[in-house]
C-alpha cells in the first residue's frame, strides 16, 4: 500500500539489496547533544548496574539511562530523594530518524554529577554551581 493513498503496489528486492540498506542505516552515527542540569533532583541511582534518574528542577524534564564509569564514581555517596539536589551533564544520543518527534532509541548517558552547592550568599532555592573537586 502506498502511503496516503488507496493504491496497492507490489515490489521486491534482493536479500543483498535489503542487507546493504540495513547496514547503511546501522552505520549512521547518532546525533549527539548535551544537557547541563544546573539543579536537579536525584530520584534514582543504582551503582551496581550504573543506572540513574534525574528530574531537572527548572524544566521538570526527567532524564534516565546509563552512566559512565566516571559518573558512577562521582555518584558514589550521593543520596537519593526529594531533597537530593545535584548538578549533572547528560549526553543525549539520538539515532538516525526522519521524524523529529520520534523518541524511539534515544539514549541518555550521565557523564558527570556532583552535589548541588548554592551560589555564594544564596539558598538551596537559588541556581548554584557544581561542587569542585581537587
Amino acid at each position: 500500500m502506498v502511503a496516503n493513498s488507496r493504491q496497492v503496489t507490489r515490489d521486491s528486492a534482493s536479500a543483498d539489496s535489503v542487507r546493504g540498506a540495513v547496514e547503511a542505516i546501522d552505520n549512521v552515527q547518532p546525533e549527539l547533544s548535551y544537557v547541563d542540569v544546573r539543579r536537579g533532583i536525584l530520584t534514582g541511582l543504582v551503582l551496581r548496574t550504573k543506572r540513574f534518574e534525574i528530574v531537572d528542577g527548572a524544566t521538570g524534564a526527567t532524564y534516565k539511562g546509563y552512566m559512565t564509569d566516571d559518573a558512577a564514581n562521582d555518584a558514589n555517596g550521593l543520596s537519593v530523594g526529594d531533597q537530593s539536589f545535584v548538578t549533572a551533564r547528560i549526553r543525549v544520543e539520538t539515532p538516525f530518524t526522519n521524524d523529529q518527534d520520534d523518541t524511539t532509541g534515544i539514549k541518555q548517558v550521565l557523564e558527570s554529577i556532583a552535589a548541588f552547592v548554592p551560589a555564594e550568599g544564596g539558598t538551596e532555592g537559588d541556581l548554584g554551581r557544581e561542587q569542585s573537586t581537587p
